[in-house]
């Protein structure tokens, strides 16, 4: 084992602005950024392990390229600066690039106290780097508004390892009581029971879903679920998105091509969206389309002269 020099954990405080928003404070919110840091490491397979039924720890590993000790240390030295996880719009693989990884790692603050990274790029050694993200004061940072902000500091471990694999793993510890609350399980609300690593199970999953009727009847646990399936770029189920009926096929194709897969506790997710179309539009057959040409004009009868009008094109 090697212990580097501690490193400064420097961010824009923009991006402080936005955390302290609040938009990571969901769970599948915080958790959907980690996924993306993988998703542009080229992985194609991310596990999610909650900690269920006590969620004290959870566990966010991947099969992608890893990151060296450096590396890792020049990206929390500019978090939210324009330094990605390379340097252009598409990664090895052909994937879009959409997430940052200093961005992902602090959108858990909102969930926990304490993270640990490891990761390899196979080379014959690994580094592990806890944070202490209680000393993250969001609040008072965001009110600077503009500029770098040191918000704490970390000491990287360097250790040889024998096996060539590359991987990620984050560890969320020292979890925030009230997220775990939010978690655990109501007597009123049971969780879904379906838990197996196929994508079958997922179909099985939404079925569960809709006899519920509506999210707040669900745990916030199998929300999580909804949230991260809905957000991760993974596929769809096969019959989807509409039931009997061929559309955006290009989009499924692509998301069939980036061979990304995402499991948590061992349910594979697949996009949440499953239309059943009624009985006589089977029997007419498609009479819609989609749109992605729309733009804003005009007036909406019964508003405003100034509230706009939604135009479709095509």
């Amino acid at each position: 084992m090697t212990a580097r020099p501690p490193v400064n954990i420097n961010v824009s405080a923009a991006i402080i602005a936005d955390i302290s928003s609040g938009i990571y404070r969901t769970p599948a919110n915080a958790l959907k950024e980690l996924i993306s840091n993988s998703f542009d490491a080229n992985a194609t397979k991310v596990i999610i392990t909650t900690g269920y039924p006590n969620f004290e720890v959870i566990t966010v590993s991947d099969n992608g390229v890893g990151m060296s000790v450096e590396e890792f240390e020049g990206y929390m030295q500019r978090i939210g600066g324009s330094v990605k996880r390379i340097e252009t719009d598409t990664t090895l693989l052909g994937r879009p690039v959409i997430g940052k990884l200093g961005i992902g790692i602090l959108s858990v603050s909102q969930i926990c106290k304490r993270l640990t990274v490891v990761s390899s790029k196979g080379h014959g050694q690994r580094f592990e780097a806890t944070i202490d993200l209680a000393e993250f004061g969001e609040k008072e940072a965001a009110k600077k508004k503009l500029g770098e902000i040191t918000i704490g500091r970390f000491t990287p471990y360097v250790y040889p390892e024998k096996k060539k694999a590359s991987y990620t793993k984050v560890i969320l510890g020292d979890m925030d009581e009230g997220f775990r609350e939010r978690l655990l399980l109501r007597p009123d609300l049971p969780r879904l029971r379906i838990r197996q690593p196929n994508p079958q199970a997922f179909r099985e999953f939404l079925s569960e879903v809709v006899k519920a009727g509506e999210l707040s009847k669900l745990t916030e646990y199998d929300r999580l679920l909804w949230g991260l399936a809905l957000a991760a770029p993974v596929e769809y189920l096969e019959e989807g998105p509409v039931i009997g009926c061929n559309v955006i096929p290009e989009i499924k194709k692509r998301l069939r091509d980036f061979n990304f897969k995402v499991l948590v506790d061992g349910l594979e997710l697949r996009k949440p969206v499953l239309f059943p179309p009624s009985k006589e539009l089977r029997e007419k057959g498609t009479d819609y389309d989609v749109w992605d040409d729309v733009e804003f004009s005009d007036i909406v009868p019964g508003l405003q002269p100034s509230r706009p009008r939604l135009t479709l094109k095509g």
